[in-house]
Protein backbone atom coordinates (compact mmCIF):
# COMPACT_ATOMS: atom_id res chain seq x y z
CA UNK A 1 0.00 0.00 0.00
CA UNK A 2 1.04 3.60 -0.63
CA UNK A 3 2.28 5.55 2.34
CA UNK A 4 0.13 8.46 3.42
CA UNK A 5 1.58 11.58 5.10
CA UNK A 6 -1.22 11.19 7.66
CA UNK A 7 -0.56 7.51 8.35
CA UNK A 8 -0.38 6.49 11.99
CA UNK A 9 2.66 4.78 13.51
CA UNK A 10 0.67 1.53 13.43
CA UNK A 11 -0.02 2.03 9.71
CA UNK A 12 3.66 2.63 9.01
CA UNK A 13 4.67 -0.53 10.90
CA UNK A 14 2.09 -2.54 8.98
CA UNK A 15 3.41 -1.20 5.67
CA UNK A 16 6.96 -2.28 6.57
CA UNK A 17 6.01 -5.63 8.13
CA UNK A 18 7.31 -8.63 6.19
CA UNK A 19 4.53 -10.84 7.57
CA UNK A 20 1.83 -8.41 6.44
CA UNK A 21 3.42 -8.34 2.99
CA UNK A 22 3.38 -12.15 2.87
CA UNK A 23 -0.28 -12.20 3.94
CA UNK A 24 -1.12 -9.61 1.25
CA UNK A 25 0.67 -11.61 -1.43
CA UNK A 26 3.32 -8.92 -1.98
CA UNK A 27 6.10 -11.25 -0.79
CA UNK A 28 6.10 -15.01 -1.53
CA UNK A 29 5.66 -17.45 1.33
CA UNK A 30 5.53 -21.25 1.68
CA UNK A 31 1.89 -21.50 2.81
CA UNK A 32 0.59 -24.45 4.79
CA UNK A 33 -2.80 -22.98 5.81
CA UNK A 34 -4.84 -19.83 5.27
CA UNK A 35 -8.24 -18.51 6.31
CA UNK A 36 -9.75 -15.07 6.89
CA UNK A 37 -7.89 -14.53 10.15
CA UNK A 38 -4.61 -16.47 10.03
CA UNK A 39 -1.85 -17.70 7.75
CA UNK A 40 0.56 -20.56 8.46
CA UNK A 41 3.89 -20.61 6.60
CA UNK A 42 7.07 -22.66 6.78
CA UNK A 43 10.04 -20.90 8.36
CA UNK A 44 12.74 -20.09 5.77
CA UNK A 45 15.48 -21.16 8.21
CA UNK A 46 13.91 -24.15 10.02
CA UNK A 47 15.24 -25.16 13.42
CA UNK A 48 13.41 -28.49 13.34
CA UNK A 49 12.16 -30.89 10.64
CA UNK A 50 8.77 -29.15 10.86
CA UNK A 51 9.01 -25.44 11.71
CA UNK A 52 5.80 -23.47 11.11
CA UNK A 53 4.88 -19.83 11.79
CA UNK A 54 1.24 -19.11 12.67
CA UNK A 55 0.59 -15.43 11.94
CA UNK A 56 -2.56 -13.32 12.37
CA UNK A 57 -3.46 -11.48 9.16
CA UNK A 58 -4.26 -8.33 11.12
CA UNK A 59 -1.08 -6.56 12.23
CA UNK A 60 -0.45 -7.40 15.91
CA UNK A 61 2.86 -6.62 17.58
CA UNK A 62 2.40 -9.05 20.47
CA UNK A 63 -0.17 -11.52 21.71
CA UNK A 64 -0.18 -9.57 24.98
CA UNK A 65 -1.65 -6.62 23.04
CA UNK A 66 -4.81 -8.58 22.18
CA UNK A 67 -8.01 -7.26 23.79
CA UNK A 68 -10.92 -9.37 25.09
CA UNK A 69 -12.63 -8.79 21.74
CA UNK A 70 -9.74 -10.54 19.99
CA UNK A 71 -10.51 -13.95 21.47
CA UNK A 72 -11.72 -15.14 18.07
CA UNK A 73 -8.35 -14.27 16.53
CA UNK A 74 -6.43 -16.12 19.25
CA UNK A 75 -8.71 -19.12 18.85
CA UNK A 76 -8.20 -19.02 15.10
CA UNK A 77 -4.42 -19.04 15.57
CA UNK A 78 -4.56 -22.07 17.85
CA UNK A 79 -6.98 -23.88 15.54
CA UNK A 80 -4.79 -23.14 12.51
CA UNK A 81 -1.73 -24.41 14.35
CA UNK A 82 -3.44 -27.60 15.45
CA UNK A 83 -4.84 -28.21 11.97
CA UNK A 84 -1.41 -27.63 10.41
CA UNK A 85 0.22 -29.96 12.97
CA UNK A 86 -2.21 -32.69 11.95
CA UNK A 87 -1.56 -32.03 8.25
CA UNK A 88 2.20 -32.24 8.84
CA UNK A 89 1.85 -35.47 10.84
CA UNK A 90 3.52 -34.22 14.03
CA UNK A 91 0.71 -34.64 16.53
CA UNK A 92 1.67 -38.16 17.64
CA UNK A 93 5.38 -37.40 18.05
CA UNK A 94 4.63 -34.20 19.89
CA UNK A 95 5.44 -30.60 19.09
CA UNK A 96 6.38 -27.36 20.81
CA UNK A 97 4.25 -24.19 20.53
CA UNK A 98 6.00 -20.90 21.26
CA UNK A 99 4.61 -17.35 21.20
CA UNK A 100 7.34 -15.13 19.80
CA UNK A 101 7.97 -11.41 19.92
CA UNK A 102 11.33 -9.66 19.46
CA UNK A 103 11.16 -6.44 21.53
CA UNK A 104 14.21 -4.88 19.88
CA UNK A 105 12.50 -5.07 16.49
CA UNK A 106 8.98 -4.17 17.55
CA UNK A 107 9.31 -0.57 16.40
CA UNK A 108 10.22 -1.72 12.90
CA UNK A 109 7.79 -4.53 12.20
CA UNK A 110 5.28 -7.00 13.59
CA UNK A 111 7.10 -9.98 15.12
CA UNK A 112 4.20 -11.63 16.89
CA UNK A 113 3.83 -15.27 15.82
CA UNK A 114 3.09 -18.68 17.19
CA UNK A 115 5.83 -21.13 16.26
CA UNK A 116 5.37 -24.89 15.97
CA UNK A 117 8.45 -27.12 16.20
CA UNK A 118 7.99 -30.83 15.73
CA UNK A 119 8.89 -34.11 14.08
CA UNK A 120 6.68 -36.50 12.16
CA UNK A 121 7.81 -39.81 13.67
CA UNK A 122 10.10 -41.24 16.32
CA UNK A 123 12.40 -42.93 13.78
CA UNK A 124 14.03 -41.72 10.56
CA UNK A 125 12.33 -42.68 7.31
CA UNK A 126 14.76 -44.32 4.93
CA UNK A 127 14.69 -43.31 1.31
CA UNK A 128 12.93 -39.98 1.86
CA UNK A 129 14.20 -36.90 0.05
CA UNK A 130 14.86 -35.15 3.36
CA UNK A 131 14.58 -36.93 6.70
CA UNK A 132 11.23 -36.24 8.33
CA UNK A 133 12.44 -36.50 11.88
CA UNK A 134 15.36 -36.17 14.27
CA UNK A 135 15.91 -37.64 17.74
CA UNK A 136 14.15 -35.62 20.43
CA UNK A 137 17.27 -34.22 22.11
CA UNK A 138 18.74 -33.26 18.74
CA UNK A 139 15.57 -31.27 18.02
CA UNK A 140 15.91 -29.52 21.38
CA UNK A 141 19.57 -28.67 20.78
CA UNK A 142 18.82 -27.52 17.22
CA UNK A 143 16.06 -25.24 18.49
CA UNK A 144 18.65 -23.48 20.68
CA UNK A 145 20.99 -22.70 17.77
CA UNK A 146 21.35 -19.12 16.49
CA UNK A 147 19.26 -18.53 13.37
CA UNK A 148 22.19 -18.30 10.93
CA UNK A 149 23.76 -21.47 12.27
CA UNK A 150 20.44 -23.31 11.99
CA UNK A 151 20.14 -22.14 8.38
CA UNK A 152 23.68 -23.36 7.66
CA UNK A 153 22.82 -26.75 9.16
CA UNK A 154 19.74 -27.04 6.94
CA UNK A 155 21.85 -26.36 3.84
CA UNK A 156 24.45 -28.91 4.91
CA UNK A 157 21.72 -31.53 5.42
CA UNK A 158 20.44 -30.99 1.90
CA UNK A 159 23.88 -31.19 0.28
CA UNK A 160 24.92 -34.20 2.38
CA UNK A 161 21.88 -36.16 1.20
CA UNK A 162 22.51 -35.20 -2.44
CA UNK A 163 26.17 -36.24 -2.27
CA UNK A 164 25.32 -39.47 -0.46
CA UNK A 165 22.66 -40.44 -2.98
CA UNK A 166 25.03 -39.56 -5.81
CA UNK A 167 27.74 -41.91 -4.51
CA UNK A 168 25.65 -44.73 -3.04
CA UNK A 169 26.43 -43.83 0.58
CA UNK A 170 23.79 -44.19 3.33
CA UNK A 171 21.79 -40.98 2.79
CA UNK A 172 19.92 -41.08 6.11
CA UNK A 173 23.12 -41.53 8.14
CA UNK A 174 24.81 -38.77 6.14
CA UNK A 175 21.94 -36.36 6.66
CA UNK A 176 21.68 -37.21 10.35
CA UNK A 177 25.41 -36.50 10.77
CA UNK A 178 24.92 -33.20 8.95
CA UNK A 179 21.97 -32.32 11.18
CA UNK A 180 24.10 -32.86 14.29
CA UNK A 181 27.50 -31.58 13.14
CA UNK A 182 27.28 -28.02 14.51
CA UNK A 183 25.21 -28.55 17.66
CA UNK A 184 28.07 -27.07 19.73
CA UNK A 185 29.39 -24.54 17.20
CA UNK A 186 27.83 -21.52 18.93
CA UNK A 187 29.66 -22.13 22.22
CA UNK A 188 32.44 -19.65 23.07
CA UNK A 189 36.11 -20.83 23.42
CA UNK A 190 36.36 -20.94 27.22
CA UNK A 191 33.09 -22.86 27.72
CA UNK A 192 34.20 -25.25 24.96
CA UNK A 193 37.35 -26.06 26.91
CA UNK A 194 35.32 -26.46 30.10
CA UNK A 195 32.81 -28.73 28.37
CA UNK A 196 35.63 -30.85 26.91
CA UNK A 197 37.08 -31.35 30.38
CA UNK A 198 33.66 -32.24 31.80
CA UNK A 199 33.11 -34.81 29.03
CA UNK A 200 36.59 -36.32 29.40
CA UNK A 201 37.75 -35.28 25.93
CA UNK A 202 41.52 -35.14 25.51
CA UNK A 203 42.46 -31.65 24.34
CA UNK A 204 45.66 -31.47 22.30
CA UNK A 205 47.94 -28.42 22.05
CA UNK A 206 46.37 -27.17 18.81
CA UNK A 207 42.81 -27.44 20.13
CA UNK A 208 43.83 -25.61 23.28
CA UNK A 209 45.05 -22.71 21.15
CA UNK A 210 42.00 -22.93 18.84
CA UNK A 211 39.11 -24.31 20.95
CA UNK A 212 36.64 -23.96 18.05
CA UNK A 213 38.11 -27.24 16.79
CA UNK A 214 36.49 -28.93 19.78
CA UNK A 215 32.89 -28.28 18.81
CA UNK A 216 32.74 -31.48 16.73
CA UNK A 217 34.13 -33.83 19.41
CA UNK A 218 31.89 -32.18 22.02
CA UNK A 219 28.73 -32.61 19.93
CA UNK A 220 29.72 -36.23 19.25
CA UNK A 221 30.18 -36.82 22.99
CA UNK A 222 26.72 -35.36 23.62
CA UNK A 223 25.21 -37.79 21.10
CA UNK A 224 26.92 -40.74 22.80
CA UNK A 225 25.82 -39.56 26.23
CA UNK A 226 22.23 -38.91 25.16
CA UNK A 227 22.00 -42.46 23.82
CA UNK A 228 19.52 -41.62 21.04
CA UNK A 229 22.01 -42.32 18.22
CA UNK A 230 24.00 -45.55 18.22
CA UNK A 231 25.32 -45.41 14.64
CA UNK A 232 29.08 -44.90 15.04
CA UNK A 233 29.27 -43.56 11.48
CA UNK A 234 27.07 -40.64 12.47
CA UNK A 235 28.97 -39.97 15.69
CA UNK A 236 32.32 -40.11 13.89
CA UNK A 237 31.03 -37.79 11.17
CA UNK A 238 30.12 -35.21 13.80
CA UNK A 239 33.42 -35.66 15.62
CA UNK A 240 35.67 -35.33 12.55
CA UNK A 241 33.79 -32.77 10.43
CA UNK A 242 36.18 -29.91 11.30
CA UNK A 243 39.65 -31.46 11.41
CA UNK A 244 39.14 -34.66 9.46
CA UNK A 245 40.82 -37.96 10.27
CA UNK A 246 42.54 -40.77 8.32
CA UNK A 247 39.92 -43.11 9.82
CA UNK A 248 36.94 -41.32 8.22
CA UNK A 249 34.26 -43.58 6.74
CA UNK A 250 32.24 -42.58 3.64
CA UNK A 251 29.52 -40.98 5.80
CA UNK A 252 32.13 -38.86 7.60
CA UNK A 253 33.62 -37.75 4.28
CA UNK A 254 30.20 -36.76 2.94
CA UNK A 255 29.42 -34.64 6.02
CA UNK A 256 32.89 -33.05 5.97
CA UNK A 257 32.50 -31.95 2.33
CA UNK A 258 28.86 -30.86 2.72
CA UNK A 259 29.87 -28.61 5.62
CA UNK A 260 32.62 -26.99 3.54
CA UNK A 261 30.78 -26.77 0.21
CA UNK A 262 27.23 -25.72 1.11
CA UNK A 263 25.85 -22.93 -1.12
CA UNK A 264 26.55 -19.92 1.09
CA UNK A 265 30.19 -20.93 1.58
CA UNK A 266 30.61 -21.38 -2.16
CA UNK A 267 29.01 -17.96 -2.66
CA UNK A 268 31.55 -16.39 -0.29
CA UNK A 269 34.45 -18.31 -1.89
CA UNK A 270 33.45 -18.89 -5.55
CA UNK A 271 36.46 -21.07 -6.37
CA UNK A 272 35.01 -23.73 -4.06
CA UNK A 273 32.54 -24.37 -6.89
CA UNK A 274 35.35 -26.29 -8.57
CA UNK A 275 35.67 -28.59 -5.56
CA UNK A 276 31.90 -28.99 -5.40
CA UNK A 277 31.84 -30.19 -8.99
CA UNK A 278 34.69 -32.54 -8.22
CA UNK A 279 32.69 -33.93 -5.28
CA UNK A 280 30.04 -35.01 -7.77
CA UNK A 281 32.70 -37.10 -9.52
CA UNK A 282 34.72 -38.64 -6.67
CA UNK A 283 34.56 -38.04 -2.93
CA UNK A 284 38.17 -38.86 -2.04
CA UNK A 285 39.60 -36.75 -4.85
CA UNK A 286 37.37 -33.83 -3.87
CA UNK A 287 38.44 -34.23 -0.25
CA UNK A 288 42.12 -34.15 -1.21
CA UNK A 289 41.60 -31.11 -3.45
CA UNK A 290 39.80 -29.25 -0.66
CA UNK A 291 42.49 -30.10 1.89
CA UNK A 292 45.30 -29.02 -0.46
CA UNK A 293 43.63 -25.64 -0.93
CA UNK A 294 42.62 -25.18 2.70
CA UNK A 295 46.04 -26.08 4.09
CA UNK A 296 47.70 -23.60 1.71
CA UNK A 297 45.14 -20.97 2.72
CA UNK A 298 45.84 -21.52 6.39
CA UNK A 299 49.61 -21.46 5.91
CA UNK A 300 49.40 -18.16 4.02
CA UNK A 301 47.36 -16.70 6.88
CA UNK A 302 49.67 -18.14 9.53
CA UNK A 303 46.76 -20.16 10.93
CA UNK A 304 47.12 -23.42 12.81
CA UNK A 305 46.58 -26.69 10.94
CA UNK A 306 45.47 -29.62 13.06
CA UNK A 307 47.67 -32.75 12.84
CA UNK A 308 44.60 -34.84 11.93
CA UNK A 309 44.01 -32.62 8.90
CA UNK A 310 47.57 -33.20 7.68
CA UNK A 311 47.29 -36.91 8.43
CA UNK A 312 44.07 -37.15 6.40
CA UNK A 313 45.65 -35.33 3.46
CA UNK A 314 48.69 -37.63 3.49
CA UNK A 315 46.49 -40.72 3.83
CA UNK A 316 44.43 -39.71 0.80
CA UNK A 317 47.52 -38.86 -1.23
CA UNK A 318 49.14 -42.21 -0.52
CA UNK A 319 46.01 -44.20 -1.31
CA UNK A 320 44.87 -42.50 -4.50
CA UNK A 321 46.65 -43.77 -7.65
CA UNK A 322 48.42 -40.92 -9.39
CA UNK A 323 46.42 -41.30 -12.58
CA UNK A 324 43.17 -41.02 -10.61
CA UNK A 325 43.99 -37.53 -9.35
CA UNK A 326 41.75 -34.94 -10.91
CA UNK A 327 41.89 -31.26 -10.08
CA UNK A 328 38.78 -29.34 -9.20
CA UNK A 329 39.40 -27.11 -12.20
CA UNK A 330 39.37 -30.13 -14.53
CA UNK A 331 36.08 -31.39 -13.11
CA UNK A 332 34.58 -27.91 -13.30
CA UNK A 333 35.48 -27.58 -16.98
CA UNK A 334 34.57 -31.17 -17.94
CA UNK A 335 31.14 -30.79 -16.35
CA UNK A 336 30.45 -27.52 -18.12
CA UNK A 337 29.93 -25.87 -14.72
CA UNK A 338 26.69 -27.83 -14.16
CA UNK A 339 26.03 -29.96 -11.12
CA UNK A 340 24.43 -33.40 -11.70
CA UNK A 341 21.49 -32.76 -9.34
Amino acid sequence: PNRSPHATESDRMEQSCIFCKIAAGEVPGDFVYRDDHVIVIRDIAPKAPVHLLVIPIRHVEALTDLAPGDRAMLGAMLHAGQDSARREGITEGGYRLVSTRAPTLAKKCRISTCTFWGARDSTPKCGSRIMDTLPRKVIDRTAALPRKLAAHTARVRTLARKLAERHGVDADASELGAACHDLARHIEPTPLLEQAEELGIRVDHVQRRAPVMLHGPIAAAWLERDGEISDTRVIDAVCYHTTGSPDMCPVSKIVFLADKLEPQKVKRRPRLAEVLHLAAVDIDTALLEYLNREILRRVKRSNLVHPSTLALRNHLLMNLPENDLLTGRDAFMDDGARLPW
